[in-house]
């Protein structure tokens, strides 16, 4: 009764992150610990994607092994049941946990193992229970719990309700995926309008509510229109798919990027200033003029123009502030394009 609890509560997760975590802090309610390892795709490795300790009992877990949760892989020879829990597809109990820690730690002198197994809850008196989790006939991964009040008994509920979490996590990822795509602009990766706009919104307010800097910068590639002209849409892609790769790289992982339309782009950079956005828009034209795109047809070289604006006491919107931005960058644009201006100077 108490596992189907936790199923229903974590059906209405609404992303794999989610899931993991309601499940985790549910049976937590329970007096149950739990971790979360998924297959790494064309692999046998296993990456823990969740473990049921507050972030001070991780750390400290890592300082212990010296690796860190993020980078560990749990192969077949680290995982004490992976045979008969990822390649037979079998539920397993067990009254000694503190074996699959030693497994999973080669190496690791005794006295550490057993303090790593008394910060994660592994006691003489633990007892363990580990699922495979299937999706549509697929094992995605696996699911362990480990508490003094389980039994072997325990095993055919604990099953269901492993299928059930494996399923909440297949239907949550899909949807993630999904979503993704909406607002997702397919050639380059980039958010496109409608992403911009939603999250945009979001940075914005959050802005305003913790009086935080937010700055935009309006990017339009000088006379694209030529270069599609001259050789076709199709190279036309090309440029485009190289330039927003050479952007990633000049720009922070927290920082929004949109196809605004066309080859007009917005870049939202929370945060920031104005002179730390002026860097950023300097940096983002001189990593596509410096150097041609390498095409089907051979090198094109491009020039682009960009206004950068500031999120200020009156500008109240995303709409306001784009629409900064866009000054700015007719600014540039009739000062001579390729350059960088912001409104006011």
């Amino acid at each position: 009764m108490a596992l189907g609890h936790v199923a229903s509560r974590i059906d209405t997760a609404p992303d794999p992150d989610g899931v993991m975590s309601t499940m985790g802090t549910e049976l937590n309610r329970l007096e149950v610990n739990s971790l979360v390892a998924l297959l790494k795709p064309g692999s046998q490795d296993l990456a823990i994607q969740y473990l049921s300790f507050e972030s001070k009992t991780i750390t400290l877990v890592e300082k212990l092994v010296k690796i860190k949760m993020s980078d560990y892989r749990l192969t077949p020879e680290r995982y004490y049941f992976y045979q008969e829990n990822i390649f037979d597809r079998r539920p397993i109990f067990t009254t000694e946990p503190i074996l699959n820690v030693r497994t999973m730690l080669p190496g690791i002198p005794d006295g550490i193992i057993r303090q790593v197994g008394r910060s994660i809850g592994v006691k003489p008196e633990t007892k363990g229970i580990y699922l495979p989790l299937i999706a549509e006939e697929k094992v995605l991964g696996t699911l362990w719990m480990w508490g003094e009040n389980l039994e072997e008994s325990d095993l055919p509920a604990a099953s269901v309700f492993a299928t059930q979490v494996a399923v909440a996590l297949e239907n949550a990822r899909l949807y993630t995926i999904t979503q993704q795509l909406a607002i997702t602009d397919d050639l380059t990766g980039f958010y496109n309008r409608r992403g911009i706009f939603e999250l945009g919104r979001r940075e914005v307010e959050r802005s305003l509510r913790f009086d935080h800097d937010l700055s935009a910068i309006m990017i339009d590639i000088d006379h694209f229109k030529l270069v599609n002209d001259a050789h076709g849409h199709s190279v036309g892609d090309e440029v485009l798919q190289q330039l927003a790769d050479r952007w990633r790289e000049a720009l922070r992982g927290i920082d929004i990027m949109g196809r605004y339309g066309g080859e007009e782009f917005l870049v939202l950079l929370p945060e920031s200033g104005l002179s730390t956005a002026k860097r950023v828009a300097e940096r983002m034209r001189q990593r596509v003029v410096d150097v041609p795109f390498y095409t089907s047809v051979g090198e094109v070289s491009i020039t682009m123009s960009l206004g950068v604006a500031l999120l200020s006491g009156k500008i109240m919107s995303l709409e306001e502030l784009i629409e900064d931005a866009d000054k700015a960058l007719y600014k540039a644009k009739r000062a001579g394009r390729n350059r960088v201006a912001v409104l006011g100077e």
